[in-house]
């Protein structure tokens, strides 16, 4: 479960929000000569559930900013190779706390140009909003989230 917060605990009365929650490393080796002949990366996402504002509800609230939830991808810390992809209110669930085997998948393929890669090792950041919640009308927590099924980078 990638979140964008942790909410409150018995043990913590506030909310959790520094910058290690909502920003997830991925770390991969290209070896020597894999990248010739290549024109791109794609990265498949293939997500289990998102958590946006709309929760299970299927309605858009116009008052929400995370009706829609932006994943943001960026590789090797170049801003040409970020992309950020929104992922509709329509697929919105709460999987995580409830109905987990009733929600939304979402697949994603992302391209990024042969020029962000490099040979050795490269660097992939996935990143929710800092502090993204929402309205929850439920007692669940009001934090957005992905759940993440399988991620997939193949050269083509």
């Amino acid at each position: 479960m990638h979140w964008s917060v942790f909410g409150k605990t018995p043990k913590r009365p506030i909310d959790a929000t520094d910058k290690i929650i909502n920003h997830w490393h991925i770390n991969f080796h290209l070896a020597s000569g894999q990248l010739l002949g290549a024109e791109a990366g794609i990265l498949t996402l293939q997500l289990a559930a998102v958590k946006g504002a709309a929760g299970n509800t299927d309605v858009k609230s116009p008052t929400e900013p995370y009706a829609n939830v932006p994943l943001t991808l960026a590789l090797n810390g170049m801003e040409e190779g970020t992309t950020t992809v929104l992922i509709p209110w329509w697929k919105s669930s709460s999987c995580i706390v409830r109905s987990a085997v009733s929600c939304y998948q979402v697949r994603e393929k992302v391209r990024f140009d042969k020029e962000v890669l490099k040979e050795g090792w490269n660097h992939l950041e996935l990143s929710l909003p800092d502090n993204a919640t929402d309205t929850e009308t439920a007692v669940l927590p009001n934090a957005i989230y992905v759940q993440y099924d399988a991620l997939r980078f193949e050269l083509a």
